[in-house]
């Protein structure tokens, strides 16, 4: 394994961002090696309307299943790459509007491809692995997008009271929270997604949700630590997700839990999340408080989150695609990075861009041996890796002529 994949602060690349009222900036930060500054002066509300609209940029298409989409063109869905490509090349030069700025920031990227990307958010919130980097959009590929070498890890305000992060922690038990209203979960995909991990299955019961003042019931699932539940899977519906504060998730058509009873949660087994719910994570612009944050607050060591509406079909299949990865990697980034390069590389889905990681980017996934059936997924998505694995790394050969001192930043938000 790439041991840079494993990133701590000494080694990640961060990125800091705030908007003033004339200008948005943002400091690239690599390791201790110093740091860029990159200034746009394009008014908030223009960055805010492309980023809004690089998030709903996916065909409709691309919320098929994985098997329904390879039924499409390759024609039809390579032109569905383009016009992510095209939307994130606009936000792009929107953001850095220099050409010379903006192949520095390319040269940087690339000569720490693989890395970690933690963006502290000072006042924006970017869809950062959407961005294509390439100059010329028309002659651009999947593989120019941002997020086809580097992992976002977006970092949230740390409140729970966990004595140290644990490095490794096993799949024995996987605690799966399915809204009964989606046709993935009544057709079993979700089930048979997190049956990847090779653990032991323990789902929420719903017959107790009946109505709204039956949180308890919700909250007991997490808080009964008999049996612990290393790895918690949701496939529920977010509704009001464009208003995070009076949204709600579903879970039966008469118990939605809203967004603010969150607040009340504990996770104490201190659990590997994955959030399979469209929007759930950083999509409002002047904050990260999402569903992602709140569950890493509530005692997920690590949350990895959707940040626009996929749909449930494709949902499914990434977290298929992902635990399958994870069963030959180091950590829960690599898994990721692996699993979205196989989307794009295989399928030309650009939907794998919109997935983010909230909070400590060292977590290892230790996974149960699969059963004998699922060897032949296994094997194929290790073929399907091996076509598009390691990330390669260009030269950076500006790095000594960096700043030393990190920048006057907006306040952090530290993980």
């Amino acid at each position: 394994m790439d041991e840079d994949l494993v990133s701590t602060p000494s080694e990640e690349i961060q990125i800091s961002e705030v908007c003033y009222s004339d200008r948005f900036e943002f400091h690239l930060l690599v390791g201790k090696r110093g740091y860029e500054t990159f200034v746009s002066r394009a008014k908030g509300e223009s960055l805010k309307s492309l980023a809004l609209k690089l998030r709903g940029s996916s065909a409709s298409e691309c919320r098929r299943s994985a098997e329904d989409y390879r039924r499409i063109p390759i024609g039809d869905r390579d032109r569905y790459v383009r016009t992510v490509i095209e939307v994130g090349s606009d936000l792009f030069k929107k953001m850095i509007p220099d050409a010379a700025d903006r192949d520095k920031f390319r040269r940087i990227l690339s000569a720490h491809a693989g890395m970690t990307i933690r963006v502290l958010a000072g006042g924006v919130c970017i869809p950062w692995e959407a961005l294509c980097l390439a100059e010329d959009s028309d002659t651009a590929t999947y593989r120019d997008f941002l997020g086809w070498n580097h992992v976002i890890s977006r970092a949230v305000e740390f409140s729970y009271g966990r004595d140290a992060v644990p490095e490794i922690v096993n799949t024995t038990n996987v605690g799966l929270v399915e809204d009964e209203n989606l046709a993935s979960v009544r057709t079993g995909k979700t089930r048979r997604a997190a049956a990847n991990l090779g653990g032991t299955i323990v789902t929420m019961p719903l017959r107790p949700l009946v109505a709204p003042s039956d949180r308890d019931h919700f909250y007991s699932f997490f808080e009964n630590q008999s049996p612990p539940k290393q790895v918690v899977q949701f496939d529920c519906h977010i509704g009001n997700a464009d208003v995070i504060q009076s949204s709600h998730m579903r879970v039966t058509r008469r118990f939605q839990i809203p967004f603010r009873a969150f607040d009340d949660l504990e996770m104490p087994d201190e659990p590997f999340v994955f959030l399979n719910a469209c929007s759930s994570g950083s999509v409002s612009w002047q904050d990260t408080d999402g569903y992602a944050g709140t569950l890493h607050a509530a005692g997920a060591v690590l949350v990895v989150a959707a940040e626009a509406d996929l749909g449930d079909a494709f949902m499914a299949d990434f977290a298929a695609s992902f635990y399958l990865a994870a069963h030959g990697s180091g950590t829960a980034v690599e898994a990721l990075l692996k699993a979205r390069r196989i989307a794009l590389s295989a399928d030309r889905n650009p939907s794998a861009l919109f997935y983010s990681i909230y909070g400590d980017t060292r977590y290892r996934l230790e996974l149960s041996p699969l059963a004998e059936e699922k060897r032949t997924e296994l094997d194929e998505v290790a073929r399907l890796v091996g076509d598009v694995w390691p990330p390669q790394r260009g030269p950076d050969p500006d790095y000594r002529q960096r700043k030393r001192l990190r920048p006057t930043e907006p306040d952090r938000i530290e993980p």
